[in-house]
C-alpha cells in the first residue's frame, strides 16, 4: 500500500525553472497510429511524494515508438475535483503561460483517491499520445484540489529521472497558487511572487501501447522553392514567409542558402497561421524554436540543415508562418507583391515574404522571395 506524507510540504520549492537539455531538444510526435502488443504500466513515483501544488508540468522521451492512452495521479485529498490534462510536441519550457500550443485530452470531474490510491485519467473516445523513438512529448496535469508529486535535492530539472525501456522521464516542475502562471506575482503567497518551481517530478503511471515504427520507411520529398540563380539579393539576414499546405504533411527540416563562404548561426522559428508587420515587433513571442545551429563554411550557397528538434505538422488547407534567420544573411528572390504564391509543389504552395536585416526587425515594405528547400512527408 502506498504510504499518505504525514505532513505534506504547502512550499511548492525554492528554485527557479530552467531549460530542457539539448538532449531532449528533439524533433517530436510523428504519425505512428496503428498500435500492437498489450498495454504496459510506467510507474513514476520513486519515493513517496512531500510536495502539493495545483498542477506539475513534465517531459518524456520515447525509446521505442508508444502510444500513450491514459494516466494516473497522486492527489493530495480523498475529494471530488476537475482535473485536466494537457499535452504538447517536445518540450514545455517558455510554453507555461497560457494553454496556447497545448491540446486539452482529459478534463472531466473525477473522485480523487488521495494518497493511498490513484486517480485514473482515461483519454476519452480515440485520442492518444503517439511519440516515435527519440521523440518527446510533454504534459501538464492540473486539478482545482491539489496534487502530490516528488522531489529530491540532487535532482535537476531536464535531467532523466527514471525509465521503464521503452519511456524515459525527466524531472519538471510545479505550478502553484492556480491553473497556469496566474498564481505568480501578486497572487502568490511567497515573497518573490514565485508560482513556478523546480524541479519536481510526476507522481504516477502512464499506459500505453508499443506501436510498429511506419515512419522510417517514409522517404522525405524535397521541395526547391527558388532557383539558386534567381536568388541574388543578399540584403537581409532574416526571412519570414508563409506556405499553404494543399495535403495533410510533415515537415522535418530545410535547406537554406545563406552567403557564400560565411560560417553563420543559424535559427528557425514557426507558428501557426500567416503573418503581417505586427509579427516582427515582440520579438519570438508565439513562435517556436525549430533549429539552432551552425551553417558550415562553404564555397556554395546551399546549406543542409540537420532535422528539426520537433516536427511540424501541418493539415491540409492550412498555413504556417516561417522565420529562418542566419547571421552572416540569406540569400533570397525580389519579389513582387507580398503575399502572393510564387512556388509550389503537389502539397506545398509559398508565398512571398519580407526580408530583415536584424533578428525579429520590422522590414522594409519591399517583398521577396524565399531560396531553400522543404524537407517534408506526406501525413
Amino acid at each position: 500500500m502506498f504510504l499518505t506524507p504525514k505532513e505534506p510540504s504547502k512550499d511548492p520549492s525554492e528554485q527557479p525553472t530552467q531549460e530542457l537539455s539539448k538532449e531532449l531538444r528533439k524533433k517530436t510526435l510523428s504519425p505512428i497510429t496503428n498500435g500492437t502488443g498489450d498495454l504496459r504500466m510506467f510507474s513514476t513515483t520513486i519515493s513517496t511524494p512531500t510536495r502539493i501544488a495545483n498542477g506539475t508540468m513534465f517531459t518524456v522521451q520515447a525509446l521505442k515508438n508508444v502510444s500513450i492512452s491514459a494516466l494516473s495521479t497522486h492527489t493530495s485529498t480523498v475529494d471530488d475535483g476537475i482535473i485536466q490534462v494537457y499535452t504538447r510536441e517536445g518540450q514545455y519550457t517558455r510554453h507555461t503561460a497560457s494553454n496556447e500550443g497545448w491540446t486539452l485530452v482529459f478534463d472531466q470531474l473525477v473522485h480523487q483517491q488521495g494518497g493511498e490510491k490513484l486517480a485514473r485519467l482515461v483519454f476519452p473516445g480515440d485520442k492518444r499520445i503517439n511519440i516515435s523513438t527519440g521523440n518527446s512529448a510533454s504534459f501538464y496535469v492540473y486539478t482545482t484540489k491539489n496534487l502530490i508529486y516528488q522531489s529530491r535535492k540532487t535532482w535537476v530539472e531536464e535531467s532523466i529521472v527514471t525509465d521503464d525501456g521503452s519511456l524515459q522521464l525527466f524531472a519538471g516542475i510545479a505550478l502553484a497558487y492556480g491553473k497556469w502562471e496566474e498564481g505568480c506575482g501578486a497572487a502568490s503567497p511567497q515573497n518573490n511572487g514565485q508560482c513556478l518551481f523546480s524541479p519536481r517530478v510526476f507522481s504516477g503511471v502512464l499506459e500505453y501501447t508499443p506501436l510498429t515504427d511506419t515512419a522510417s520507411i517514409i522517404p522525405a520529398i524535397e521541395f526547391r522553392t527558388l532557383n539558386s540563380k534567381a536568388a541574388r539579393n543578399s540584403n537581409g539576414n532574416g526571412f519570414m514567409f508563409t506556405i499553404r499546405a494543399k495535403t495533410d504533411i510533415v515537415i522535418q527540416g530545410f535547406k537554406i542558402l545563406s552567403r557564400r563562404y560565411a560560417f553563420s548561426n543559424a535559427l528557425i522559428y514557426t507558428r501557426s497561421g500567416g503573418f503581417n508587420n505586427t509579427a516582427f515587433g515582440n520579438g519570438d513571442h508565439g513562435f517556436t524554436l525549430l533549429y539552432e545551429g551552425t551553417v558550415p563554411y562553404k564555397k556554395a550557397k546551399g546549406s543542409v540543415l540537420d532535422d528539426f528538434k520537433q516536427n511540424v505538422r501541418i493539415s491540409g488547407g492550412e498555413t504556417q508562418t516561417f522565420y529562418v534567420f542566419s547571421q552572416k544573411g540569406l540569400m533570397y528572390g525580389i519579389g513582387h507583391e507580398l503575399g502572393s504564391a510564387y512556388s509550389e509543389d503537389n502539397s506545398i504552395i509559398i508565398y512571398e515574404g519580407q526580408a530583415t536585416k536584424a533578428w525579429f526587425r520590422t522590414p522594409s515594405d519591399e517583398s521577396g522571395k524565399w531560396a531553400g528547400t522543404i524537407r517534408y512527408y506526406n501525413d
